[in-house]
């Protein structure tokens, strides 16, 4: 179910913004060179962040985080800071108080936006979104 709900955000996120690059997480940050990161911009990636897990009787509620990494060129450059913004904003406009069809959800719901790393050349925000699923045990 992870994959396939991943892969609804990524489809829904392709729908609405210009990004070159649009995926789920591979650990890009960590293992890639500077110059093959900066191919990928702009770019927003997709990880499961975790949850947490309830049961009702016969039903199993699971509350899932997501993180959306939007990550652009540096913003000390006008342009690059109204590119990551624009982003930051279409990202939260497609997403935001979303349902998929395929899952018996509560609709998205952002909790958080946070810087989680810039320098000169690379601004990096993460959007969490919450959502519960609810399965049949």
């Amino acid at each position: 179910m992870l994959n396939e709900f991943e892969q609804a955000i990524v489809d829904k996120i392709k729908t609405i913004a210009d990004f070159r690059t649009v995926k789920g997480y591979e650990g890009e940050f960590a293992r890639q060179t500077y110059k093959e990161i900066l191919g990928l911009m702009p770019c927003a990636l997709v990880v499961y962040e975790g949850g947490d897990f309830d049961r009702q009787n016969l039903i199993r509620r699971r509350r899932m985080r997501w993180t959306v990494i939007v990550a652009c060129e540096s913003f000390r450059k006008d342009k690059a800071r109204q590119e990551v913004y624009t982003f930051l904003e279409a990202t939260k406009e497609a997403l935001n108080d979303v349902r998929f069809a395929d899952f018996k959800m509560t609709p998205l719901s952002i909790t958080r936006e946070r810087l989680l790393y810039h320098d000169e050349r690379i601004v990096a925000f993460g959007q969490v979104y919450e959502t519960e699923v609810r399965e049949e045990a």
